[in-house]
């Protein structure tokens, strides 16, 4: 991960208070509700504050970036008072299980962070997902994909992987699909479009992923 990227990153980014698509998708699809969510990769906290306004039982935002962690906890004093307490935020590693000891998720919510660790970290991450999630815990996950335009720019540095202003590994879909199940999760919902991620001219190809522990 590009800890020092994404510290200057936060540094100067504003604070944005609308969700990302995927967040309303899940909200939507009723995985939200009274459910203890770990917001992995939680950046500004975009999602996380979402899932609290909308019957989230427990919300923990985890992200590697100090900087923004310390303005999450800033905000969430913005919060109505009887949900400040149901949300919190902690600067961790994700791909470590330690980071995840004493949660107690039911939800494993990761958006446009799995694309944002190697391709050895993400094989990692699905087996360390497997040790410690539950039977009938979720997880879901939105990421880039081999077929992003985004794939073909820049200098290649590993599998899947490429340096513009900081890496990217992109997943192979069929790839990912094989380790979940290898995993024993079953898998609940794929689906691939440029049409779930779309930022001014940006029509990146990602991929929505839902799988449950067995």
């Amino acid at each position: 991960m590009d800890k020092i990227f994404w510290e200057n990153y936060y540094s100067g980014n504003k604070f944005v208070d609308f969700p990302s698509p995927f967040a309303e998708y899940c909200v939507n699809e009723g995985l939200v509700g009274n459910a203890v969510i770990v917001d992995i990769g939680c950046g500004n906290g975009r999602d996380s504050y979402y899932f609290v306004n909308n019957s989230a039982k427990e919300v923990v935002g985890i992200d590697q970036s100090e900087v923004v962690i310390v303005k999450n906890i800033e905000n969430i004093g913005n919060l109505k008072k009887p949900i400040q307490n149901k949300i919190k935020f902690y600067s961790g590693n994700f791909v470590k299980p330690e980071s995840y000891h004493g949660l107690n998720a039911t939800l494993y919510y990761s958006r446009f962070t799995f694309h944002a660790i190697t391709h050895n970290e993400q094989l990692i991450f699905l087996s360390m997902l497997s040790e410690i999630m539950n039977s009938g815990d979720i997880s879901a996950i939105e990421a880039r994909t081999i077929n992003d335009k985004t794939f073909q720019k820049g200098v290649k540095t590993n599998k899947n992987t490429n340096f513009t202003d900081h890496h990217r590994c992109f997943s192979n879909p069929i790839e990912i699909i094989q380790t979940i199940i290898d995993k024993n999760f079953e898998l609940l919902y794929f689906e691939e479009s440029d049409k779930f991620a779309i930022f001014n001219d940006e029509k990146p190809s990602v991929m929505r992923i839902i799988f449950k522990k067995k």
